[in-house]
């Protein structure tokens, strides 16, 4: 997710097979509600993202903590989905992967993969912000 000062709210989605980028999938998510906070920001880009697929992916992870993942998973189970699509999240500063009900997994080098997820999602998603594509006028 990025905004500017509370507004010009985008979300992203990227995808990767067998661990490198698919760039034809991703996708960029312009949010016009400027009353939502981050987690529902979060809620409705992933809504938004549902919509679009035609297969579900090996995992979806989502960027944030235990909340994140708590929001999403009821997302997921409202939509009969919890059983389709695997769900994780990824916290940022210990870079700690979040499932339901599933110990925490910090991660080593090997999660290199994951983490280029996410860092890939935010770079894609900041890029778009710069560059002004998101504005709504």
């Amino acid at each position: 997710m990025a905004q500017l000062q509370g507004e010009e709210r985008v979300g992203a989605s990227i995808c990767l097979r067998n661990g490198r980028p698919d760039k034809k999938e991703y996708r960029t998510y312009v949010v016009k509600d400027a009353a939502m906070d981050d987690v529902r920001m979060m809620s409705h880009v992933v809504e938004r993202w549902l919509k679009r697929q035609e297969k579900w992916p090996d995992l979806l992870l989502i960027d944030g903590g235990v909340v994140h993942l708590n929001e999403i998973h009821k997302l997921l189970l409202n939509h009969g989905l919890i059983d389709c699509l695997p769900l994780a999240s990824l916290s940022k500063r210990e870079e700690t992967i979040h499932r339901m009900d599933s110990d925490d997994i910090v991660l080593d080098r090997r999660g290199r993969v994951l983490v280029f997820a996410r860092d890939e999602a935010h770079r894609f998603v900041n890029t778009f912000h710069r560059k002004g594509e998101g504005r709504v006028h």
